[in-house]
């Protein structure tokens, strides 16, 4: 859902100074023509609001009433977006750009706002991080198209693989091709990996250095990473699951926008709701929540849980911080022993990390050795996830651990890292190809949520066992495949 307000949220704010064109409203300096207008940077198209919202209260009661209706009538959200770029034909429907291991609610979403599946532009990752290169090159040929951007996404912590986008590249490149007059916004999919960024505040908001962050850790954060925390800031909006990495119930979500007086776009009118004017004041105006998002209303309970939680731990990384920075050291100590464990089962098997971790999550490639088909190997990970999946028919006590599997794909992978994995794994690129499980690599996921992991109180932590486990695992089940 708060994918589905960073698409609204930044569609209105690009058509509303379209509008404001169309209705004629005097005395603003409005942009030249409907092009202009329709690629405004979002912090101008917003400067312009308020300009609008200053000149409107200073009318009297009758005129303002009939210049509000009048831009209402000109509005994307009264028209429709049939209506709108037929009465604005030197406009074209805006792209999303994302990267292709976007979640899937950004398809859903297009469909949702009427835009299209189609004009979600998947851009291609390095390692299974958006390439800005790619992403430059695209929104160039959009400018030299007169193809309007509505959003450029970036995926902090990716729902797969953990992995983080250079969200500075992001912010770069909006300003960069701002100043030419392609002016989108850029979004950040936090979902995952939003609370991560406790660990990079201090108690008053302000990032920890690098090297302040690394004192903790083995080699967490990269350089990248630390980069786009400190961008994060400086992006227009953000999704955040509380339900995640928050540690709260399902059903906890959050939508951060950098400037919420955009936010009036949204607002709808329900008399029987909602009363007088909107308050100026940013808790008062939010108290009437169904004004603004899709839902209308909503249990309170969810975001109650979530603002004693944040008073109780303050979102820095002497508080809250220390939830996900065990969950940290539990990923490098798993990463340390998945490379151990590589070796302990090079008789059996190759066993490779494909991406180096970002986040709490870590992903392994495994195949039998002296296999080099990639149904084969892929039908011995599911035999290993079958033995990891929860199993409705069985009590929960008769599984020793929990993991789920996910996969990787050429077309997102890439030439260049699709002939690397395939290499580490010794597997023939001539066995993938169409058909069933062999279009794609299926790999094990594990995402390290439990900052108890590290037991220092027993002999073997639980990671340990994991491996232990996995490799008796391996073992019977590549003798079976031999």
């Amino acid at each position: 859902m708060a994918n589905y307000q960073a698409l609204r949220l930044a569609l209105a704010l690009k058509a509303f100074p379209v509008a404001l064109r169309a209705a004629k409203v005097p005395d603003l300096e409005l942009p030249d023509d409907d092009v202009a207008a329709f690629n405004l940077a979002p912090a101008d198209a917003i400067a312009l609001l308020e300009r609008w919202q200053d000149w409107l209260s200073a009318q009297t009661n009758g005129e303002r009433g009939c210049w509000q209706q009048r831009v209402q009538q000109q509005r994307l959200e009264h028209l429709g977006l049939a209506a709108f770029f037929v009465q604005h034909d030197t406009l074209r429907v805006p792209r999303v750009l994302a990267p292709i291991t976007a979640h899937y609610s950004w398809s859903k979403g297009m469909k949702l706002l009427g835009l299209g599946r189609a004009q979600l532009a998947l851009l291609p990752q390095r390692e299974m991080r958006i390439d800005i290169d790619a992403l430059d090159a695209e929104l160039q040929r959009c400018r030299d198209t007169q193809q309007p951007v509505l959003l450029a996404v970036g995926v902090f912590g990716t729902t797969e693989y953990g992995t983080i986008d250079a969200i500075d590249g992001l912010v770069a490149a909006r300003d960069r091709h701002a100043a030419t007059g392609l002016g989108f916004a850029v979004h950040v999919d936090a979902a995952w990996g939003g609370y991560l960024a406790t660990i990079f505040r201090n108690e008053d908001g302000s990032l920890r250095s690098l090297a302040t962050v690394r004192e903790s850790f083995q080699s967490f954060p990269s350089p990248a990473v630390h980069a786009a925390v400190a961008a994060l800031g400086q992006t227009d909006s953000i999704t955040v699951d509380p339900h995640k990495l928050g540690y709260l119930p399902y059903g906890a979500g959050a939508f951060i926008c950098r400037d919420q007086r955009a936010m009036a776009l949204l607002s709808e009118e329900a008399d029987y709701v909602f009363h007088g004017a909107t308050p100026k004041d940013y808790l008062s105006r939010y108290r009437n929540l169904g004004q603004y998002i899709p839902e209308g209303s909503k249990s309170g309970a969810m975001a109650a849980a979530v603002y004693v939680t944040h008073k109780v731990l303050p979102l820095d990384h002497r508080q809250f911080g220390q939830l996900p920075r065990q969950t940290i050291l539990n990923t490098e100590a798993f990463h340390l022993r998945a490379l151990r464990f590589a070796h302990e089962v090079a008789d059996n098997a190759h066993a490779l990390v494909p991406f180096a971790p970002d986040s709490n999550l870590v992903c392994l490639a495994l195949n039998p050795r002296g296999n080099r088909d990639i149904a084969r190997m892929n039908a011995f990970v599911r035999a290993l996830h079958d033995e990891l999946r929860c199993d409705p028919t069985l009590p929960l006590q008769f599984k020793e651990f929990f993991g789920s599997m996910t996969t990787l794909r050429p077309d997102t992978l890439g030439a260049g890292e699709t002939a690397r994995i395939l290499e580490a794994l010794d597997i023939d690129p001539a066995s993938l190809g169409a058909g069933e499980d062999r279009d794609r690599l299926v790999i094990l996921r594990h995402t390290l949520m439990n900052p108890y992991l590290i037991d220092r109180e027993n002999d073997i932590s639980y990671i340990d066992r994991y491996f232990e486990f996995l490799t008796r695992r391996v073992r019977v089940h590549a003798a079976a495949t031999s």
